[in-house]
């Protein structure tokens, strides 16, 4: 299993009392737990060379924020050696692509030293949001080589029009133009070492109905989701060799 692209997940599976992390394909199959913590392991990585995973250990504690304050830990890629550890490190953005924020919303973005360009939804894209604008940042997605476009992320906290928290659009860089692209969960956004395929997490309530899940998407069809798993809390993951974009 150790060469397959593999995720790391965090969720609370097969009677767990608290999220534990997870090793499984991106079909769902195949999975092995890793941990059995008396505390919810949290917001999992792993390390650059696929060899090691970094995870947060819940305290019971909160910041000024009121985000939860973590312990951190890294064992193997089996669950084994485990040891304190320092959080993980995001990747130095690699991106030439600048969003610019007029207030709390994205209006345009400039490519390189280029000068900045606005932000225009088509009709379709414009359908998706509320009168609040846009809110947000660039999801710089390495996931679109060669291409000449970018992926604006979307947060809406009273959800869109369509009832969905998170949605995305696919901006033109030569025009600026937006059109619809996908829908994606703010825990966790990793695109696949093959640029094909992208994992993301829903952790939300919609018309009264929670959901902790874990989707697969295919970055040639965003809106298409294929449901992983789903948790009895919350749940996030990582794909071995993939880029995190969120």
């Amino acid at each position: 299993m150790s060469n397959l692209p593999t995720l790391i997940v965090s969720a609370a599976l097969k009677g767990d009392k608290v999220a534990q992390l997870w090793r499984t394909t991106p079909e769902g199959t195949q999975r092995v737990r890793l941990t059995q913590e008396s505390r919810a392991c949290q917001s999992p990585r792993w390390s650059a060379d696929g060899k090691r995973i970094s995870y947060g250990l819940s305290t019971g504690k909160a910041d000024d924020a009121g985000d939860d304050i973590l312990e951190w830990y890294e064992c193997d890629e089996n669950g084994k050696n485990k040891k304190r550890s320092a959080p993980p490190t995001p990747e130095p953005e690699k991106s030439t692509i600048t969003p610019i924020n007029t207030e709390d919303y994205v209006t345009g973005f400039r490519v390189g030293n280029a000068p900045p360009k606005t932000i225009t939804l088509s009709p379709a894209a414009h359908k998706l949001f509320d009168e609040t604008g846009i809110s947000g940042g660039i999801l710089r997605l390495s996931a679109l080589p060669h291409t000449s476009t970018a992926v604006l992320g979307v947060q809406l906290a009273g959800g869109n029009r369509e009832g969905k928290w998170h949605t995305a659009v696919l901006i033109n860089l030569a025009t600026g133009k937006a059109e619809p692209w996908g829908e994606y969960g703010w825990s966790g956004f990793c695109v696949a070492p093959d640029h094909k395929r992208f994992v993301t997490c829903f952790n939300r309530t919609i018309n009264g109905k929670r959901e902790n899940a874990v989707y697969i998407g295919s970055m040639a069809q965003p809106r298409k989701l294929t449901r992983v798993l789903t948790s009895t809390e919350l749940v996030f993951a990582d794909w071995r060799g993939g880029r995190p974009v969120l």
